[in-house]
């Protein structure tokens, strides 16, 4: 079984998230990524943000893993774990990520990225993270 992440990055104190637009089809999406052979989760999580926005370890403040889920694509099994991902900075830079996956990035309102968003999985990663974001 393939293992990925999905991070809902969410600006702390704050209900704004990141929402990158993908290369491949102009689609808006949460920061996702695929967990490597002999990697931790944890650790794919930190290297795709490190990859995909430059965010350091350092400017993370807090990570809670939020659900799992699974899914088939092309007859292969996949399960993706999201994590909501509290940081401290809204400087991005998507110029460096290797694959040059995105090509652009939004800090957005809870409302706002959910209309963006297509899969209902990482909508519910939002709404989820909204709800947390109001008890804290």
């Amino acid at each position: 079984m393939n293992k990925k992440i999905q991070a809902i990055i969410c600006l702390k104190n704050s209900n704004l998230f990141l929402l990158l637009k993908r290369r491949k089809d102009g689609k808006w999406s949460n920061l996702t990524g695929n967990v490597k052979t002999n990697e931790t989760i944890k650790h794919a999580l930190y290297r795709e943000i490190k990859e995909e926005t430059q965010i350091s370890k350092k400017d993370i403040i807090s990570i809670f893993p939020l659900f799992c889920f699974k899914y088939k694509k092309k007859n292969e099994t996949f399960e993706e774990t999201v994590f909501l991902v509290r940081v401290k900075t809204t400087r991005i830079d998507i110029s460096k990520n290797p694959d040059k996956e995105h090509l652009g990035f939004a800090w957005l309102e809870t409302k706002d990225a959910i209309k963006l968003l297509n899969h209902k999985q990482m909508k519910l990663g939002i709404e989820i993270s909204s709800l947390i974001n109001k008890k804290q």
